[in-house]
């Protein structure tokens, strides 16, 4: 049997094991909606659909869904389309994707010493709207961060096409070891003057933050209806690009989960139940899934209840959370019931 010999640089570039620094690249979990859309969204940012994706708008009027339809080898992909014909002002822009980075996952990039590492992201990219768009790094350590930005063209409208950008290590700017965000990545599709009037650093710079490089060459305006859609985002340490790493969806899930989890089903069929009596207190422990990046927000729904009150929650913490209820009569099988939904994103 003939012997096949690897490239040292391959292995160098960690092509082995898990490489995929994003959670959920293919889109294939969507715990808040599945294929719902969520339309008419201004809000500033927030995950709508694809778990781990945000949006993030300034004076824009967007739909967005998770949709099947991918490029081969891919099902889904996240969809965001404009409400509305839309010209920024000079601050005003369109961020459809975005995605966050714990700091505890990338210090092995050695950012902020003479070893940092380059990184290369691939993705595919369809858009009803072809021309320049950017994609920005951003090094989010609190005692100073700092920006990348790189430009791609979309040459063809309605067409998947397959993006490679690559980025320097950051040698001025550590990694901080800890559950906050420390690497985001914005894909800026519009944006007005006040992000667009630089230059882009194509990946090969860093810098403290210029506003005016951020978005360099992107529009500043929309048609009603254009829409971007985009899914295979894969991020690796190197300048070579591998194919798409894909995870099972237990896996995957898992590791969403670590930032969102729901606990009961859409009519609140997470349930005590027991003898109470009148005037006591009685405690449901939830116990996380996996433990989470920080202790959530938790918002209670489909809440239900017979000889109790409303439901409080008396603590959380990165491991589970403690649901109470004061009752307010005696009698034989009590219950009380919701859905419980925790938010740890970054």
């Amino acid at each position: 049997m003939a012997n096949t010999k690897i490239p040292p640089e391959l292995v160098d570039d960690q092509v082995f094991g898990r490489r995929n620094l994003i959670i959920n690249g293919d889109m294939k979990v969507s715990q808040r909606t599945q294929d719902t859309a969520v339309t008419s969204q201004t809000a500033a940012v927030a995950v709508h659909c694809a778990d781990r994706f945000y949006t993030e708008l300034s004076g824009a009027t967007v739909d967005i869904q998770r949709v099947s339809d991918g490029p081969e080898g891919h099902y889904y992909s996240q969809k965001v389309t404009m409400n509305g014909a839309f010209t920024a002002s000079a601050s005003q822009y369109v961020i459809p994707f975005e995605t966050r980075i714990e700091g505890y996952d990338v210090q092995q990039l050695n950012y902020g010493t003479s070893g940092a590492k380059k990184l290369t992201l691939s993705f595919w990219i369809k858009s009803s709207k072809t021309g320049t768009y950017t994609v920005e790094f951003s090094n989010n350590n609190s005692g100073g961060g700092g920006k990348s930005s790189s430009q791609y063209t979309i040459s063809s409208a309605g067409t998947w096409e397959h993006k490679t950008l690559t980025w320097v290590g950051d040698t001025t700017r550590a990694f901080e070891n800890s559950n906050a965000n420390e690497l985001t990545l914005f894909w800026w599709m519009v944006a007005g003057t006040t992000f667009t009037s630089g230059t882009s650093q194509q990946g090969n710079s860093w810098d403290g933050g210029t506003n005016a490089n951020r978005a360099a060459g992107v529009a500043g305006s929309a048609a009603d209806d254009d829409y971007w859609q985009l899914t295979g985002v894969q991020l690796e340490v190197g300048d070579v690009a591998t194919p798409f790493e894909y995870l099972g969806m237990g896996e995957q899930i898992n590791l969403c989960e670590r930032y969102y989890q729901i606990h009961g089903g859409p009519t609140g069929t997470h349930i005590w139940t027991g003898d109470i009596t009148s005037g006591y207190y009685y405690y449901n422990m939830i116990d996380m899934r996996c433990q989470m990046s920080k202790a959530p927000t938790v918002t209670i729904q489909a809440a239900g209840y017979s000889g109790f009150n409303s439901i409080n929650i008396a603590s959380d913490s990165i491991y589970g959370i403690r649901a109470y209820v004061e009752s307010s009569t005696t009698q034989a099988r009590g219950y009380y019931q919701a859905r419980y939904i925790l938010d740890a994103e970054l």
